[in-house]
């Protein structure tokens, strides 16, 4: 039985991004050739793969959905296994490069079909041109808020995985958006070398969150508050990041990431980060609860946010920019934007001074400031990312 999702007019077109124009530019002309060509080399590199007997055996990596108001969101993504070693003490840089030259070199299943199992639902699809699984489904049955599994199998493979997907609860009071990079992880936007290190050379055990952040998060996820974390970094990096989430003891919660690499729509990581506000409208269709939006003035986060807060004022509770040393004119345009709709947007320099901002609405107490001020003292500050890639090499 083939899936089909019912979703509304906003959803839908949040999630396959506005109508590219019909008569197309030069820049747009460009990248469909490089897309056509990508797509041709990739089919016969992998068909090459095929012949010679150098073909990995699939594996699905389940990424985490969620699901609110009887519609579900599935997650995943077909690969071969190329076996990313897991992190080892004293390891240096040459096993980082190893396992990060793994991580990013993926080899896709594109179009391959899956089926999705949930409970005594079942549904078929096929993955799209770089091996992903994105489904909306609606759910017959109405599961208790929380972590749920779903069972995720490549139809004429054996490759099974399970996908957790979170029930939110209707009755939370709000729900966070947040960014990762410089916003939670501290990933040195202001020196190159040291953020290029952060992203191809270190593990789950040499990146550190900002001092509190962990704390800050956990304060505001509270009882059932679900946490996003949507990010320009890619897909490649899900499981390093669920790795670094769970070893400093962030809140568990969907990651929304982003596709690198040549796609129909665009060059990535080029073109800035409007996908955030694509992906944040996207969620506001699908989960009606008011939202707590938190970024950093090294990207574009403020503007993002205070456009979606324009468009939805009676949605958005609050904006908390973490100023990590880049502040432009663009973050104070913002502020002005947001808070002429009634939604007020802070910058604040630390996980401390955030809490005591969302404090002051009402959303955080008292008791809950003094953890976040008391894990960003107790917190030792993190060392240099690229010192600890380096290892003993």
């Amino acid at each position: 039985m083939s899936a089909v999702p019912t979703v509304n007019a906003a959803f839908e077109e949040a999630r396959v991004g506005p109508i590219p124009p019909n008569v197309p530019s030069l820049t747009a002309a460009l990248q469909h050739g490089l897309y056509r060509v990508d797509r041709r080399w990739g089919r016969g590199y992998r068909r090459l793969r095929r012949r010679l007997g150098l073909a990995r055996p699939p594996r699905i990596a389940a990424y985490r959905g969620y699901a609110f108001g009887g519609r579900a969101r599935v997650l995943g993504r077909a690969l071969e296994d190329r076996g990313v070693p897991a992190p080892t003490e004293g390891a240096g840089l040459r096993r980082a490069l190893l396992a990060s030259w793994q991580r990013y070199a993926t080899i896709e299943l594109p179009e391959a079909e899956i089926e999705v199992r949930w409970g005594a639902q079942r549904w078929q699809t096929t993955l799209d041109e770089e091996g992903h699984l994105d489904l909306v489904v609606p759910l017959t049955a109405s599961p208790p808020p929380g972590w749920h599994r779903v069972a995720l199998s490549l139809r004429h493979h054996e490759a099974d995985a399970e996908a957790d997907v979170l029930v939110i609860d209707e009755a939370a009071r709000f729900a966070v958006v947040t960014d990762i990079d410089d916003t939670v992880i501290d990933t040195n936007v202001r020196h190159p070398l040291d953020r290029a290190a952060a992203l191809f050379l270190t593990d789950a055990r040499t990146r550190l969150p900002f001092q509190g952040a962990a704390a800050l998060y956990r304060a505001l996820a509270g009882r059932r508050r679900p946490v996003f974390y949507l990010s320009s970094s890619p897909w490649n990096l899900y499981e390093h990041l669920d790795a670094l989430f769970e070893r400093h003891a962030l809140p568990k919660g969907p990651m929304l990431l982003r596709e690198w690499g040549i796609s129909r729509h665009g060059l990535a990581p080029l073109g800035g980060h409007a996908h955030k506000a694509e992906k944040l409208e996207q969620l506001l269709s699908h989960v009606a609860l008011p939202f707590v939006l938190i970024g950093d003035s090294g990207q574009e986060d403020a503007q993002h946010y205070s456009a979606v807060a324009e468009r939805w004022p009676d949605r958005v509770l609050a904006i908390v920019i973490r100023d990590v040393g880049v502040f432009g004119r663009g973050v104070e345009d913002a502020r002005a934007r947001a808070e002429r709709v009634g939604v007020p947007l802070f910058v604040t320099e630390d996980s401390g001074a955030a809490a005591r901002a969302l404090a002051g609405l009402g959303l955080l107490d008292e008791a809950q400031v003094s953890d976040v001020e008391e894990g960003s003292r107790a917190e030792a500050q993190a060392p240099s990312a690229f010192a600890e890639a380096l290892g003993d090499d």
